[in-house]
């Protein structure tokens, strides 16, 4: 099974806001924060936090959970890519010994 593309969620928060031809300045006045801060959340030079993510609901209708979901998602994407094989060859290594608790 292929697995599903992830991407940063800034790019989501492109999508939703050329869908609706939203400018950066109008979702910095709508959410009461900086333009600033929302180029850096489309370019994903900031994280998008729980909170950020209860604003763009109440803006998009798109629920907070989901916007976390992109970050986690997209997170752990990063972190297999830097995972490092030899330690998850250590980690499988010590499993076994623990493995006799599933006979």
């Amino acid at each position: 099974m292929k697995p599903a593309e992830v991407f940063p969620p800034g790019a989501h928060l492109r999508e939703e806001m050329k869908a609706r031809g939203m400018s950066v300045v109008e979702l910095a006045e709508i959410i009461g924060t900086t333009h600033g801060r929302v180029s850096a959340l489309r370019t994903g030079r900031k994280n998008i936090t729980p909170f950020i993510a209860l604003q763009l609901e109440a803006v998009f209708g798109i629920s907070a959970e989901t916007w976390m979901a992109l970050r986690v998602n997209w997170e752990l994407h990063l972190q297999r890519k830097q995972f490092d094989p030899v330690v998850l060859g250590e980690i499988k290594q010590r499993k076994k010994a623990w493995d006799f608790w599933d006979e």
